[in-house]
């Protein structure tokens, strides 16, 4: 509905203007469904340390001595490791990208998981638990804001349930699987999650608004066209 208003008499009218449709494009599903994968890593590794410290803690399983703080640091490293993931995270959005800075934390998920599942004392496996952290705290700043420029505000709110969604699917699965596992075998788990987070970021551009803020018009064109086909409409002031 639009509003206009003669100067003089000074009396409106409103006109009625077609609202714009929602346009949920394929390619706009894959950019969530990437970010929301990387959400379901963030989930998993935030919950190892719930079922896997039951497993650590036994003797009888680890060949060696997890201690009551020992197992507390295990715990507790990694929420001051992704503090200090989210102090780096917002320099490197906005000099990297935003997914350049995703994509870069998929091997190191991938690595802190290896890293604890060989663990061979405590040592590595607070190292994992570390680098885990670390990359938690730049995940959990760049993935919303990677959703928030690539989809389209009509869609934002379907498509942005996704990464709560499987941020908590991703919980579920540890504790359900830990039940199951030990906790080197659940960081083996935790280790093949991030390889198709991986391979998916590869297929998605970087967004929009990141080329238009370096002044690269033609490489944001090119990235609209990707997120909302063919009907562009290419504005860049």
């Amino acid at each position: 509905m639009k509003i206009l208003m003669r100067a003089d008499t000074h009396v409106s009218f409103s006109v009625p203007v077609e609202e714009p449709k929602a346009i949920c494009t394929f390619s706009q599903v894959l950019a969530a469904l990437s970010v929301s994968l990387g959400s379901l890593v963030v989930g998993f590794v935030s919950a190892y340390t719930s079922p896997a410290l039951v497993s650590m803690t036994d003797r009888n399983i680890t060949s060696f001595e997890v201690t009551q703080d020992a197992g507390s640091w295990v715990g507790g490293i990694m929420p001051l490791a992704a503090l200090a993931g989210g102090i780096t995270g917002g320099p490197l959005i906005e000099y990297l990208g935003r997914r350049n800075t995703i994509l870069a934390t998929a091997v190191p998920f991938i690595v802190s998981s290896l890293l604890i599942a060989c663990a061979v004392n405590v040592a590595m496996v607070l190292c994992g638990r570390f680098l885990a952290g670390f990359c938690v705290g730049i995940a959990s700043l760049s993935l919303p804001v990677y959703l928030g420029e690539t989809v389209q505000p009509e869609v934002r709110g379907t498509l942005g349930l996704l990464p709560t969604a499987f941020g908590n699917i991703g919980i579920l699965l540890c504790f359900v699987a830990g039940s199951f596992m030990n906790w080197s075998m659940l960081a083996f788990l935790g280790a093949a999650l991030p390889v198709p987070f991986l391979i998916l970021m590869f297929l998605i551009p970087e967004t929009p608004r990141w080329f238009v803020g370096r002044g690269l018009e033609e490489r944001a064109r090119k990235a609209l066209k990707w997120l909302r086909g063919k009907r562009l409409m290419w504005s860049p002031n």
